[in-house]
């Protein structure tokens, strides 16, 4: 059992679908297995979904199950055996079980999550994946993204060529994106001309690189492309999330894909969009309608202290912008998600004249956002009150001047 530890799941499972007899030499003994083992062998032979710690322990009492059948049959009784009469006659799990062989129960249980027509994953094995995906990033404490992809003016390929036509480009598009992933990414069928992908332990740059690489490998496919005599070109939009800026749970992650995928179309199409470049692009624009106080962006180096009351936190970092009423700020150090709400003072450097070159305001954190490619950490921070009229007029006053 010691060779097991060296597998990982894919290879496992590849080994016990080619030779079904490994399964009685691989469980003989689960002492020196890693911890996924249990839940995966579980899972395996029962299609039973528990955690890690439940499907050891019912591991451990399958064996012990095994070898108290086995010493009162007087013969080997197989772990496979031992694992259908303990879930049939001890707990119950099984109410009417119906045998079927290993490698055609897999291939009837790998149909139900794939899409006929592209042979991606469907939408609602792709929803299991990302739940246990985020749960598995909140647990190590990692970063996964989302990129949720749609074909750009595909109704018109559709009403030009035909249904056929556009099933065998959208069946290609598929082949090109599967290819390009990596083993562990995981693409699904989104609906109609779209494809959502999964990139576990991936963050925001990572999501990026890989948006990018799509989008090369489909223009090079088609860039020499000839149909009805006339050239024929694909592209792609595309919008990013990422886990746990963006949102912490699955629907909120897709929805902010979703929003940075419109962002991506109403810019023209054929680009990649990331959400966190919509929140910026809101908390930028000088005159927004959606904010009731103008925000200005700081573009030159600044310098923002900040730290509470008894002095315990102690936070440098820069501006990125400003409004009467909050500030975006950019720290470089690892920023705690219990800041959020705490009452803080800040003290903002070289906003004002030299005379007068620091402001003391204090306020609530607000929002936390978290990069960790860069090391970076975005803290959205309300005033408590509205900074004084002449105070914002002279902020103002030099950044309108560009001296900040």
């Amino acid at each position: 059992m010691d060779k097991q530890v060296v597998y990982n799941e894919t290879e496992l499972k590849d080994i016990l679908l080619k030779n079904s007899s490994k399964i009685e030499e691989i469980c003989n003994d689960g002492d020196s297995c890693p911890e996924w083992f249990y839940k995966f062998i579980i899972n395996f032979l029962t299609s039973i979904d528990m955690s890690e710690e439940e499907a050891k322990e019912q591991y451990f009492n399958i064996l012990t199950h095994k070898y108290y059948l086995s010493e009162k049959m007087e013969r080997n009784i197989g772990f496979r055996v031992a694992t259908l009469d303990y879930f049939l006659n001890i707990t119950k799990h099984f109410i009417n079980p119906k045998l079927v062989e290993i490698t055609l129960f897999e291939q009837i249980l790998d149909m139900s999550k794939v899409d006929s027509k592209t042979g991606c994953f469907n939408f609602r094995f792709f929803k299991e994946m990302l739940d246990g995906e985020i749960k598995r990033a909140e647990r190590y404490e990692h970063s996964s993204s989302v990129i949720l992809l749609d074909l750009d003016n595909f109704k018109e390929v559709n009403d030009k060529y035909g249904h056929l036509f556009a099933d065998k480009v959208l069946e290609k598009m598929a082949k090109i994106i599967k290819n390009t992933l990596r083993k562990e990414d995981i693409i699904a069928r989104y609906g109609g001309d779209e494809f959502v992908i999964l990139l576990p332990h991936t963050g925001r740059v990572g999501a990026r690189f890989m948006g990018e690489r799509l989008k090369e490998n489909i223009l090079k496919y088609f860039e020499d492309k000839v149909y009805q005599g006339a050239p024929f070109r694909v592209t792609f939009s595309a919008g990013i999330a990422t886990y746990p800026f963006d949102a912490r749970d699955p629907e909120n992650l897709i929805n902010c894909a979703d929003r940075a995928l419109y962002r991506s179309k109403t810019l023209g199409k054929n680009c990649i969009y990331d959400f966190l470049e919509e929140e910026y692009k809101r908390n930028n624009t000088f005159h927004s309608d959606r904010r009731k106080y103008t925000r200005y962006p700081i573009k030159k180096h600044n310098k923002v202290e900040i730290y509470d009351e008894c002095g315990l936190l102690a936070i440098s970092g820069r501006i990125i912008n400003i409004s009467a009423g909050g500030v975006l700020l950019e720290c470089s150090c690892k920023v705690k998600d219990d800041i959020l709400n705490k009452s803080l003072q800040l003290t903002l450097n070289e906003l004002l004249e030299q005379e007068n070159n620091s402001l003391e305001v204090s306020g609530n954190i607000v929002r936390l956002n978290k990069e960790h490619q860069n090391l970076k950490f975005y803290i959205g921070l309300k005033f408590n009150h509205l900074l004084d009229k002449n105070i914002w007029q002279k902020i103002e006053q030099k950044i309108l001047a560009h001296a900040v």
